[in-house]
């Protein structure tokens, strides 16, 4: 994990440092609220790539440093549910039974991410770079039973890299609305028990974000 923190801040010192070389600068930064929608997935075994896609939502904060009219530094730190489900049927002597399970993940997330803003009014943007996510709690529930909590079964952080592109209305001089489409591709392996056939288990998620910037 120390090496991923390590990565991570070089990446944004380095990319910093070089942007500050350009003759055009900005120096505006601003807050944000964001809220939204993620649509997740697990992957890594065969197992686990037998459940579906569910929604969850996100809600947070952000930060963001312009460099240039071009190029911005955007971090966030967002509160995500990362939900998976299973239908199964169990067939017994005189029943069937139709159970269906939905895992919720619920994580803090923070990525930080350079970003590229162009179009006339450079209203449109892409952006990525790494994130660090935080498991806060993860359970599950079975239709018909109680839920479960399998936290410990999980490690604490899971890391990856985060991908986006969007774009911006401008509401006034100071405030702005984006509206993004991301992507968080886990990386690392969040299981903390053995897993099914050698495998691992690494998260998926495709973000809608809409985002209120305001200037400071």
């Amino acid at each position: 994990m120390k090496k991923y923190l390590i990565a991570l801040f070089l990446i944004v010192f380095i990319t910093d440092l070089s942007f500050a070389q350009e003759e055009k600068k900005n120096n505006e930064s601003k807050f944000g609220i964001n809220g939204g929608i993620s649509y997740s997935k697990l992957r890594g075994n065969d197992l686990i790539e037998e459940s579906k896609a569910d929604l969850g939502l996100l809600i947070g904060i952000s930060f963001e440093h312009y460099l240039n009219e071009n190029f911005s530094i955007k971090t966030n730190l967002n509160f995500e549910t990362k939900v998976v489900r299973n239908e199964n049927t169990y067939y017994g002597i005189d029943y069937i039974l139709d159970a269906r399970t939905k895992a919720s993940h619920k994580y803090l997330v923070m990525p930080i991410m350079v970003k590229y803003n162009f179009g006339n009014n450079k209203n449109f943007f892409v952006n990525g770079g790494p994130f660090v996510g935080f498991l806060l709690k993860a359970s599950s529930k079975t239709s018909g039973y109680p839920d479960d909590d399998f936290s410990d079964l999980y490690k604490k952080t899971d890391f990856g890299l985060s991908i986006g592109l969007g774009t911006k209305i401008i509401l006034n001089e100071k405030h702005d609305l984006n509206i993004e489409v991301r992507e968080n591709l886990g990386l690392s392996n969040i299981s903390d028990a053995p897993v099914y056939n050698d495998g691992t288990l690494k998260t998926n998620s495709f973000n809608l974000i809409l985002n209120w910037d305001f200037g400071i």
